[in-house]
């Protein structure tokens, strides 16, 4: 038994307007500017305030001396966010970067212990050899 499989058809000209009607809309489904509508009420959630299974079975893994209790027990989220992408190189590289060094220039920064767990952190998994691994 053969299967055939198609390319969905092109959206007509109708559909298209059609879209592009509904995407003028605002949350709410009236007829609004963008620039009026207050966007924060549609944001969304927020990012768990709590270690989540996951983020406690990577804690788990580390060695005691890397293990980033501070961070853990004042950005429960931040460790959520480090322990979802840690087996993925290239966004490693970048998060460690984000969380470590103030591109914007405005932020306050984490005080020293959490500073102190972030930076051991990235030199841990830069020297750790995890990118070698894959």
């Amino acid at each position: 038994m053969s299967t055939h499989w198609s390319s969905p058809k092109p959206p007509t000209h109708e559909k298209l307007a059609s879209r592009k009607r509904r995407s003028a809309r605002g949350p709410l489904g009236a007829a609004q500017d963008n620039a009026t509508v207050d966007w924060t009420k549609f944001r969304r959630a927020q990012p768990a305030d709590y270690l989540l299974p996951l983020s406690l079975r990577w804690l788990e893994s580390l060695a005691p001396s890397v293990r980033p209790l501070a961070l853990a027990t004042k950005y429960p989220r931040i460790v959520n966010r480090i322990a979802s992408w840690w087996d993925e190189p290239a966004a490693t590289r970048v998060s460690f970067d984000d969380l470590v060094y103030d591109r914007r220039g405005k932020r306050r920064g984490f005080p020293p212990d959490v500073y102190r767990d972030l930076v051991t952190l990235r030199d841990h998994y830069y020297g750790y050899g995890v990118e070698r691994a894959r």
